[in-house]
């Protein structure tokens, strides 16, 4: 509400800056809602410092090693089993570790269906 005798600068939300003076008054303003950017595809193939990056795309990981294999979920908590990787893949990241194969899977399909 602008008060009488008085006038006011507004500047609309929006992806354009729009910036309007008014008078005395009660004003309304409707716009659409853009859409959102779609997500990023953050495939097992992407690097560790990426997976790391979106937060929930990580807890999602997180969550699963913690699962799958508690021993590993512990060293990355405690700092170590995965420090100095961030530029490899989560892939070749977890290669190096045994009996994975399931693991992968199951990563794969939460991410690919996280991103639609």
């Amino acid at each position: 509400m602008v008060l009488p005798n008085t006038e006011a600068t507004i500047s609309l939300p929006g992806p354009e800056v729009e910036t309007l003076k008014v008078g005395a008054g009660t004003h309304r303003w409707t716009r659409p809602y853009p859409k959102p950017a779609a997500r990023q595809a953050l495939p097992l193939d992407n690097t560790l410092d990426e997976i790391v990056g979106d937060v929930q795309a990580w807890t999602m990981v997180r969550s699963i090693i913690a699962r799958r294999m508690p021993d590993l979920a512990e060293q990355i908590d405690s700092g170590g089993g995965i420090s100095g990787t961030g530029s490899l893949s989560v892939r070749q990241v977890l290669a190096m570790r045994p009996n994975i194969e399931k693991m992968l899977e199951e990563l794969e399909a939460s991410l690919t269906a996280r991103n639609q």
